[in-house]
């Protein structure tokens, strides 16, 4: 055998794999680690007495080969590759298990006895259609943020799987597989799909999600991700160490960790050393089981030393109560200036800053503490700032409902430390009060501790005990706590290494502090802490702190202090210790023991008022630095339900009423109290507040109370001082007289006092004319007509009224735009009326342009009297729109003109003009011609016209359009008239000779104008009688071109 042994680790050496050919070997009590490949090609190799098989490759079990568990239990087979077996495997009561971070796969079908795989991260490929047997336990646990893969090597075609009893795995993703024999339950997992968990069992189970009750975050050495372990919904212990939180670079020496009370949402943010005068701060986030996939870095290259920002924990986080939002606060080494952002359940905000603190403006934030207001979204923070030598410490108040720091006040200008947490706040548990307490540098009397509550603005400062035991020191390290009555309980370390406690009963602190401890530590950490029972009216609190030798604990009982013997039988004292209560009541302690080295957790039976045994979570190997915070408690929380509400609104005193429009629309604004008082935001999404307005038209309308109004408003999330705006149309023009009432949300139901009153006058305008039309009739004019409106819209009779009609020659055009006077293009006019609503109107307009089309509108005007002063003008009508008709004609003044006695051979020039009017609606050009020559008594005349040259019985005719009398030369050849009609241009029948100023034309003229007709006759040489002549002259009027 030992020869067969020989041979078999020189072919390791060489080949780096087995080769096995019809060779039977038996392991003897041997583990066996081979750094490649595992192969079995025939033959048998049989594992006995218990041997192990540690793989760092593959494991093949070809078609000829056999691989069996021989006499003795327990043989564990290791491997990190692929798991192949073509042949036999003999599994015993073995276990396989896969490890490492390379992908694994599992070919072949296989009965296994224990299929084991612990590996976070790990992704494991089952052949499809193959078939795995599991005879005993299959261990499949991966962790939060690193699930463990299981699907098929083909997506889509299912793997099978049969196990002979039930079995549970955790934190998997499983894709493509289907469960026989027995159900699989996969706890905190993933179902990718095509499983059978939707048809009959056997089939897997995919449980809802449970978040944890409780998770504990730790790190230590030179780890730059923390591990941590959870205590399961419902469980008293913690489940195994986990990995998954992402890198934060390097060394942590600084965690804080919060969970969000509406949802499973955590937190963390660490401080980290990445070395001299290189601190960094660094954030990620738990959601719904899961780490982020990446850490987000805050701050770097802080200041490293003695002390320096890794002495100080420069970062905090808290949750809004009730909306769920995360705040995370942080420093970055500038001076009067702290860092947030925001988490709003997927995302950080990006960075904000805060400036103008009130500590110094020289003086950087070295530490901060956060914590939040239940049943409220305000946070309160405090924090020490210092420029290395003065050191003072500052707070505010974060308000969630504007997102923004609203209050801040300097509680402390002479810090009893720098390089401790000399400091805290807790909220009250019923008032829902702040209250912060702090170490002062200065005496004080006995402790040097001050306080200072809150309750929507910072009260006045306070001293913690005023006689008995003193410190042994300056304050160094404060916790405080609230149990459920409002009953605080602080606790101190001091210079002195003395460990003190004090009560606050709701009212006032205790006159004295109870001293547990004074003894030498050489410890500069938090060495102490406390927490309240729920239980016992929240009057037991359990404290736990280093004495020097060992740690010790004590209990307060409601009456008295009663300290205890060591928890771990007088050795391993604490460095750092951290209470915090379960879901269920109990307490947790998690310490970190400076003897062993080590954290251990252990839990406060508050029912048999007992410790459990301590369990060791973590060696840490390295000794644990001053001030370092290396592990963080965060318990399952809930957002408080606020407490009964009896206050209600204040009532509104700033109030007033307005005309928004001629329609009866009224513009009603208010400053909105607050849901009490004047303070607390009004309502919610899902609990609304409400307004109740009332109004009448009577000064001494009795009011009654908020249960006779008019209009109800449901409204949530207004702010005191918030401006509030409605707009009520009512249908009477008269004085209104307005009331509001205010409730704050429904469950609550309280009702404020009536409001001061505002006062309008409610202006309604007759309604706007939709019935306006219009008709072109054939004389050229246009009669609008329509049916009159209300003087209240469409009601009431309209008393000292007018109508207001518009009209222009195009459509693009502006009706609101100023007074109309361009009588041509653009015009108004302005109408007094009296009417009964609903009645027929018309009216004529005469004087328009022919062949023009119109357009029309028209409004309406109530009395302009009284408080209706200056009236109410209705909306725009309806258009109309026409087009005129074309009418031509001229008037004469005289149809006559008698030249007299003219000589023969001679010329005459008219003494007075002929007025020729257009009488049309268009522009028109006059033509002239004679139309006829006789004696005066109508019987036949020997004489005729001429443009040439006079004669015997031949004469010629001029006529020109003239201002005044035209001089004899202005009527030249292109002004004669003769038998045929000639029409008047720039030329004909006008003086074209020059400008005189009386220049006329008798071509385009305007409708309505006038110009003055002059003749001159040039006579003829010789005639054959002296009988008087006639001469008709027709003028005809046409329209221009």
């Amino acid at each position: 055998m030992e020869k067969c042994l020989g041979l078999f680790r020189k072919k390791i050496k060489k080949l780096g794999y087995f080769l096995l050919s019809l060779v039977f070997v038996v392991f003897t009590e041997l583990l066996y680690s081979v750094t490649t490949e595992f192969r079995v090609n025939k033959g048998t190799v049989t594992l006995n007495n218990g041997a192990d098989l540690n793989i760092s490759g593959d494991i093949t079990i070809n078609s000829s080969g056999s691989l069996i568990e021989g006499t003795g239990t327990g043989t564990e087979i290791q491997l990190q590759g692929k798991w192949t077996n073509f042949g036999n495997f003999e599994c015993g009561d073995s276990t396989v298990t896969f490890y490492g971070t390379i992908t694994s796969t599992i070919t072949g079908n296989t009965t296994f006895y224990t299929l084991k795989c612990e590996t976070g991260g790990k992704e494991i490929y089952l052949e499809a259609g193959s078939t795995q047997v599991i005879r005993g336990t299959l261990l499949i646990d991966g962790s939060a943020g690193n699930r463990i893969v299981l699907h098929s090597t083909s997506t889509g075609v299912r793997w099978f799987i049969e196990v002979l009893t039930p079995q549970t795995v955790s934190y998997v993703d499983v894709q493509d597989s289907d469960a026989l024999g027995n159900d699989i339950t996969a706890e905190n997992s993933v179902n990718s799909g095509n499983n059978d968990d939707a048809e009959p069992s056997p089939h897997w189970i995919f449980p809802a999600y449970v978040p944890p009750d409780m998770m504990v975050v730790y790190s230590s050495g030179t780890l730059n991700y923390p591990w941590f372990r959870e205590i399961a919904q419902g469980t008293t212990y913690w489940g195994i160490q986990q990995s998954g939180i992402p890198s934060m670079n390097s060394v942590i020496q600084h965690i804080r960790l919060k969970e969000n009370p509406v949802g499973d949402e955590r937190i963390l943010m660490a401080g980290i050393y990445a070395g001299t005068n290189d601190y960094e701060i660094w954030v990620t986030t738990w959601v719904d089981g899961n780490w982020a996939n990446s850490s987000i870095q805050l701050a770097d290259a802080l200041p490293t030393g003695a002390p320096g920002m890794d002495d100080c924990r420069g970062f905090d986080i808290a949750f809004e109560d009730q909306s769920g939002e995360g705040l995370i606060c942080y420093t970055k080494n500038t001076a009067d200036t702290l860092y947030y952002r925001i988490w709003s359940g997927g995302t950080f905000s990006v960075e904000y800053s805060t400036s103008g603190l009130p500590t110094g403006d020289t003086l950087t934030p070295y530490w901060i503490k956060m914590t939040r207001r239940p049943g409220y979204d305000d946070i309160a923070l405090i924090y020490l700032a210092s420029d290395g030598t003065n050191h003072e410490i500052g707070a505010l108040i974060w308000d969630g409902a504007n997102n923004k720091f609203s209050q801040q006040i300097l509680l402390e200008s002479e810090a009893s430390s720098f390089s401790k947490e000399s400091f805290d706040v807790c909220a009250l548990n019923q008032s829902r009060d702040f209250m912060f307490v702090w170490g002062s540098g200065t005496v004080l009397g006995v402790t040097n501790l001050e306080s200072r509550r809150w309750n929507g603005s910072f009260g006045n400062e306070v001293p913690v005990g005023v006689s008995g035991s003193s410190l042994d020191g300056v304050p160094e390290f404060l916790v405080l706590k609230c149990n459920t009555t409002d009953q605080l309980m602080l606790a101190i370390t001091d210079a002195g290494d003395g460990v003190s406690a004090i009560r606050y009963n709701g009212s006032n602190w205790d006159s004295s502090v109870n001293t547990f401890d004074i003894g030498a530590r050489g410890i500069d950490n938090k060495y102490v802490d406390l927490e309240w029972e729920d239980s016992d009216d929240g009057n037991w609190c359990i404290l736990v702190f280093g004495d020097g030798a060992d740690t010790d604990w004590a209990y307060w009982d409601g009456t008295g202090w009663t300290k205890t013997s060591g928890l771990w039988g007088g050795a391993d004292e604490s460095n750092r210790v951290e209470l915090m209560k379960q879901p269920d009541g109990n307490i947790w302690l998690c310490a970190y023991r400076n003897d062993s080295q080590d954290y251990v957790v252990q839990r406060w039976d508050v029912t048999n008022n007992v410790w459990d045994s301590s369990t060791t979570i973590f060696n840490v190997v390295d000794s644990y630095t001053s001030y370092y915070q290396k592990f963080c408690f965060s318990p399952k929380t809930t957002s408080a339900s606020l407490p009964p509400d009896t206050t209600p609104p204040a009532a509104i005193t700033t109030i007033s009423a307005s005309t928004y429009s001629l329609t009866g629309k009224i513009k009603l604004e208010w400053e909105a109290p607050g849901d009490d008082n004047w303070t607390g935001t009004l309502g919610s999404a899902s609990d609304k507040a409400q307004f109740r307005i009332q109004y009448a038209t009577y000064p001494t309308f009795n009011w009654g109370d908020y249960s006779t109004y008019n209009i109800a408003i449901d409204t949530y999330g207004v702010n005191p001082y918030d401006i509030q705006t409605v707009y009520i149309t009512l249908d009477k023009e008269t004085t209104y007289y307005f009331r509001i009432w205010t409730r704050d949300e429904a469950s609550a139901g309280n009702w404020s006092d009536i409001s001061y009153g505002a006062t309008v006058w409610c202006r309604i305008a007759p309604a706007s004319i939709s019935t306006l039309s219009a008709l072109a009739e054939l004389d050229g004019d246009v009669k609008l007509s329509w049916i009159a409106p209300g003087d209240d819209g469409t009601t009431g009779q309209i008393t000292d009224g007018r109508w207001k009609i518009k009209y222009a020659t195009y459509s693009a055009v502006d009706w609101n735009e100023g007074i109309w006077n361009d009588y041509d293009d653009r015009y108004e006019l302005i109408i007094d009326t009296d009417t009964n609503p609903l009645t027929q109107h018309s009216i004529t307009i005469t004087g328009l342009h022919g062949g023009v089309t119109y357009y029309f509108r028209i409004w309406t005007r109530d009395e302009e009297t009284g408080a209706n002063s200056p009236g109410n003008w209705s909306e725009i009508s309806n258009g109309a729109t026409t087009t005129i008709v074309k009418v031509i004609g001229i008037s004469v003044s005289t149809n006559t003109y008698d030249f007299g006695e003219v000589p023969v051979n001679g010329s005459s020039v008219s003494v007075s003009g002929i007025i020729v009017k257009n009488t049309g609606n268009v522009n028109q050009d006059y033509s002239l011609k004679i139309s006829s020559i006789t004696l005066y008594d109508n019987s036949p005349s020997l004489w005729t016209s001429t443009d040439t040259t006079t004669g015997h019985d031949r004469f010629i005719l001029y006529a020109i359009f003239h201002g005044t009398t035209p001089a004899s030369n202005y009527f030249v050849n292109k002004d004669t008239v003769t038998t045929v009609e000639r029409t008047s241009s720039s030329e004909i029948f006008t003086y074209d000779g020059g400008t005189t100023g009386y220049e006329q034309r008798g071509d385009n003229v305007p409708k309505g104008e006038e110009r003055t007709l002059w003749f001159k006759i040039d006579m003829p040489v010789t005639v054959t009688t002296s009988k008087k002549e006639k001469i008709t002259i027709t003028i005809t009027a046409g329209e221009s071109p």
